[in-house]
């Protein structure tokens, strides 16, 4: 026998009803109003309880509706509240605990830069690139010590790289940085990378600084006439726009230019793959430059040579190069000779335009017009490719 209440005491269209088989009052409560989202039936031993379960219920559907947060889930949120205080604050502390509590296999930093570089040595070919890398990730280990990894957060990250100059070191640090990070979230040491929520440093816009054609003319008169080891070198790189790295090894098994690359037939200088920049473009590093009259009058003599263009090491290019810009009186730059040849080859050929010059320079667009001066007149380019043998 069905035995309904009045609305006195129902959920909504829901009420109590004697129910014969378990000889107690019950209550159907349906999957849209159920906490658990499933169809519920509640048993009471009295009318009496089965009408407050209903009362309770009503007001606490009218109260919080279909998306209500249930009495015990309220008892949980209140000891939060108890425990954390403001409750604002609690994405923060879960954010927290994703970062750090999360993490399955704990490990000090000093290990975990360790296990990167025994892990990743075999992926850099270049010695230049990996005694950077690794000194730089080593140097991280060294600050953090035993302290576990996941205990490192984004403040800890960006005072350390604050310990490093402004600019290219402190950049370079960073960007070391990431992929040991990735490597440590792959790797469960960090559920979270603390320096992707890091802005990358700024870095100082470049000093566009090149040589004259004077001061250019000045170094191969001198280097024609006591000099003679460097004059293929600052030709090469004056002419035909090879970087520094490309025709002096710093480390034994670093491939450099040879004389069987300059294909005098077709008035080309040949980079190969494995001299070109070791930082792998699409299309690849592979290029040829040409051979101007420029070029051709300075190395003419040494067209029957073999071997490489510079047989000697870099602490000897380096004291060289330092005792003749000395004698010279002219300021040392960078890959000076390489951007200022293609600096003014822009101003003497505009219609070449940033695209052949990167060819020619072994890089993308966007480093050429970011790193090139065009504001040299064709009259300066023009100078500087008439610096000739005489």
């Amino acid at each position: 026998m069905l035995t309904l209440l009045t609305n006195y005491g129902s959920l909504g269209d829901v009420k109590p009803f004697w129910w014969e088989a378990k000889q107690s009052w019950a209550v159907d409560v349906p999957a849209a109003k159920s906490p658990t989202h499933k169809r519920q039936r509640k048993l009471f031993a009295t009318r009496h309880k089965a009408r407050e379960f209903c009362g309770d219920q009503k007001e606490e559907h009218k109260e919080h509706g279909r998306a209500s947060v249930t009495a015990e889930e309220r008892a949980v949120i209140v000891s939060v509240r108890e425990r954390i205080g403001d409750l604002s604050q609690l994405p923060t502390n879960i954010d927290h605990w994703l970062a750090t509590g999360a993490v399955l296999s704990p490990i000090a930093a000093k290990d975990a830069a360790k296990a990167f570089l025994d892990a990743k040595k075999a992926d850099y070919s270049n010695k230049r690139t990996w005694h950077d890398v690794k000194w730089r990730i080593e140097s991280f280990g060294e600050r953090f010590g035993s302290r576990k990894l996941h205990e490192i957060g984004a403040g800890d990250v960006e005072n350390f790289l604050n310990g490093f100059n402004q600019g290219w070191n402190r950049r370079s640090v960073w960007k070391r940085l990431r992929p040991f990070f990735r490597y440590a979230e792959r790797h469960r040491w960090v559920a979270k990378s603390p320096i992707e929520k890091l802005d990358a440093p700024k870095i100082p816009v470049a000093k566009r600084h090149v040589y004259t054609p004077e001061q250019l003319e000045t170094l191969l008169l001198l280097a024609d006439i006591g000099f003679e080891d460097l004059l293929p070198v600052i030709a090469l790189q004056a002419f035909a726009f090879l970087r520094t790295r490309e025709l002096v090894r710093m480390y034994r098994n670093e491939a450099i230019l040879c004389w069987e690359n300059i294909l005098w037939e077709r008035k080309l200088v040949h980079v190969p793959e494995n001299v070109g920049k070791t930082t792998r473009r699409r299309s690849g590093n592979e290029r040829f430059c040409p051979i101007n009259d420029s070029l051709e009058s300075w190395l003419s003599i040494y067209r029957k040579k073999t071997g490489e263009i510079w047989p000697w090491g870099q602490s000897r290019f380096s004291e060289r190069w330092h005792s003749l810009t000395d004698q010279a009186e002219i300021s040392r730059l960078d890959n000076g000779l390489r951007k200022s040849a293609l600096s003014y080859a822009l101003a003497s050929n505009p219609e070449t335009g940033t695209a052949l010059l990167a060819q020619w320079a072994g890089n993308s667009e966007a480093a050429a017009k970011a790193h090139y001066i065009r504001l040299l007149t064709k009259e300066q380019g023009d100078a500087w490719f008439s610096v000739r043998h005489k």
